[in-house]
């Protein structure tokens, strides 16, 4: 489309040279004192008008000859400024981006498919963790950050272009797709995973594709939700309203993050269309679903402790928070996935909150959930290595270490823990050192109703025989109906809060 368009601006700036000259020919011809006769006088005089060389040679002497000129001389301004206006882009776009990347050609790079919100919110944070690292914007031909961003470089290129050239082989090179087209980074990892020394895909498309990891914004923002805003010892109802992804991901996170059982059972309403989430998810309960609109259950909203408003538009959210507030005399707290404003507790959902390093790269999570393989396979002699897990097993295991946040709260209750550290991991070991067999006795009540959640959520069901592929596993009964050996494995989830205390001391 752009070259076709250059074409025609092309043809037409010749089209209108081209009448100027014969207009120029046919007023000049037979006039005395003038040198322009023909179509090929007026054809020089306009060049070295245009180029404003102005040889004096030729010269027009009709009033309309003149006026021709005069439009010449404008033209060859024109002319000039665009050819200044070409160097400089040129220079802009291309050969100084590449002076700038073969300067860096051995430097680690960070490389983004595009630059937007959450590629720019994601570097800003990345760049605090890896100061060592450049980071390079494909798509984007607008310019730098600037000064206090020096470490951060535009190119015009596509990525794909920008990993098969030469400055792209000089170190390590990782590619974080953020197209909002899951589909399209799909594509686009499966052809980069040979190219460079990691992949971090927007989307859950390419989840298949080996050595890439995926991050989904949905699950993104949830997971940061319920880190920054745990649920509360007091806080036991929970409305969600709202139905698009989003909120599928809130209640799926808020699910497992809320798992307190026996100690503080939690209710989960929905409000919205969740029809094919329960179509996807027949074996889950403990979640009402409401289909009448969230505003006409009046004694639910007032007893409930926190109302979460997270549909796919965030000015509706902001105003169903504003009406909320205003129409009813509200107990528990209210937030709202909007950047915004609106008459709420809490605001969640900004690119700057959801694209941080470590929710997308998972570091932190993945060295825990290593941890706890390991762990588990000491005590338990099943000895799988991290890299020999499936995916789903992968994903087990990353849960569980999502739950130590959860765990520790439990254990330090008298604690407002939000981003625990080895000094928590150490005091929540004490305290679960000190617990009498009763005590642990529920610890492992609360692990095992959270194990059969998460396997629940992705349609394992019971069966007296285990069959990965089918999805069946003998376990998924209540913790009453566990053999004694079964009920022992659930203390590997409490236990490795001792482990993980002893690593984080080194």
């Amino acid at each position: 489309m752009k070259r076709k368009r250059m074409l025609i601006a092309g043809f037409a700036g010749l089209s209108i040279w081209g009448v100027l000259l014969l207009a120029l020919s046919i007023a000049e011809h037979g006039q005395a004192g003038t040198g322009i006769h023909t179509f090929w006088d007026a054809a020089w005089y306009s060049i070295v008008t245009l180029t404003t060389a102005g040889y004096g040679d030729l010269v027009p002497v009709t009033v309309v000859g003149k006026l021709i000129g005069v439009l010449l001389m404008l033209m060859g301004v024109g002319l000039w400024a665009a050819l200044i206006g070409v160097v400089w882009t040129t220079l802009r776009d291309a050969l100084l981006p590449t002076w700038r990347l073969f300067l860096i050609r051995r430097k680690p790079w960070y490389v983004f498919s595009e630059r937007n919100d959450a590629s720019e919110a994601l570097a800003l944070d990345l760049q605090k963790q890896d100061p060592g690292y450049w980071f390079v914007f494909c798509h984007d031909s607008a310019g730098q950050f600037g000064k206090e961003h020096a470490s951060m470089l535009s190119v015009p290129l596509d990525v794909l272009d920008l990993m098969d050239t030469h400055l792209a082989r000089k170190g390590p090179r990782i590619v974080i797709l953020m197209n909002p087209d899951g589909w399209a980074n799909a594509f686009m990892a499966e052809a980069l995973t040979s190219r460079c020394t990691a992949v971090y895909c927007r989307g859950e498309e390419a989840a298949a594709v080996p050595g890439v990891r995926c991050f989904d914004p949905a699950v993104l923002c949830a997971r940061q939700y319920w880190q920054n805003h745990p649920a509360e010892p007091k806080e036991t109802v929970f409305l969600l309203c709202g139905d698009g992804a989003q909120a599928q991901a809130l209640l799926c996170e808020g699910l497992l993050s809320c798992c307190r059982e026996p100690y503080c059972p939690t209710t989960f309403h929905a409000f919205g269309d969740w029809t094919d989430f329960q179509r996807m998810h027949p074996e889950l309960s403990g979640v009402f679903f409401h289909t009448e609109p969230w505003n006409s259950s009046r004694d639910l909203l007032e007893k409930a402790d926190r109302i979460i408003i997270a549909s796919e538009d965030e000015r509706a959210n902001a105003e169903q928070a504003a009406a909320l507030a205003q129409a009813f005399p509200l107990d528990g707290i209210v937030h709202a996935a909007t950047s915004l404003p609106a008459v709420c507790d809490e605001r969640f959902g900004a690119p700057s909150q959801i694209y941080s390093a470590e929710l997308v790269m998972q570091h932190t999570l993945d060295r825990l959930a290593v941890t706890m393989n390991q762990t588990y396979g000491k005590l338990f002699g099943s000895m799988t290595s991290w890299d020999d897990l499936s995916p789903f097993l992968k994903d087990s295991n990353r849960a569980a270490a999502d739950h130590l946040l959860t765990k520790l709260r439990l254990l330090l209750p008298e604690e407002d823990i939000r981003q625990p550290d080895a000094t928590a991991f150490t005091r929540a070991a004490a305290r679960y050192a000190a617990l009498t067999p009763e005590e642990r006795e529920d610890c492992r009540r609360n692990e095992h109703a959270r194990w059969s959640l998460f396997h629940t959520l992705h349609n394992w069901r019971y069966a007296p025989i285990r069959d990965n592929s089918k999805r069946l596993h003998p376990c998924l009964v209540p913790y009453e109906s566990l053999s004694d050996e079964d009920k022992a494995k659930d203390d590997t989830a409490w236990e490795i809060i001792s482990a993980i205390a002893e690593e984080m001391k080194q």
